[in-house]
């Protein structure tokens, strides 16, 4: 796939390996962190967080595009496919902090860009 796929998550993931060196520990994703605290009590912080997932959706989306359009992944569902990416982004983010390990962040994120949720019928 695009060589873009991966730059995208892993940017978004080192400013999280950078904090960690320099907070001693995994801070995970700021925006999950505020997700998880506060988006069932507060509704305005729900709806910006939702916005924010959703450009992030929207900027894997593109790049999934462009994979399909030089004919990367033929029978990939784009949505879902840059939705579970999202997920599986989120999900790593927060295991790295859990175990308060960078060491989780650089072992899975790579493997994000292998993803693939196949077009239904």
């Amino acid at each position: 796939m695009t060589t873009r796929m991966p730059v995208i998550f892993v940017s978004h993931g080192s400013p999280m390996l950078a904090l960690d060196d320099e907070a001693g520990r995994v801070l995970g994703c700021p925006v999950d962190n505020l997700a998880n605290e506060m988006a069932s009590h507060d509704e305005p912080i729900r709806k910006r967080i939702d916005l924010i997932f959703r450009k992030t959706h929207d900027e894997v989306r593109h790049v999934l595009t462009e994979a399909e359009r030089a004919g990367e992944l033929p029978g990939v569902d784009l949505d879902a496919t840059a939705q579970a990416m999202l997920a599986y982004f989120e999900g790593v983010m927060m295991m790295a902090k859990i175990q308060n390990d960078p060491e989780v962040l650089r072992q899975l994120l790579p493997a994000m860009a292998q993803i693939r949720i196949p077009t239904r019928g």
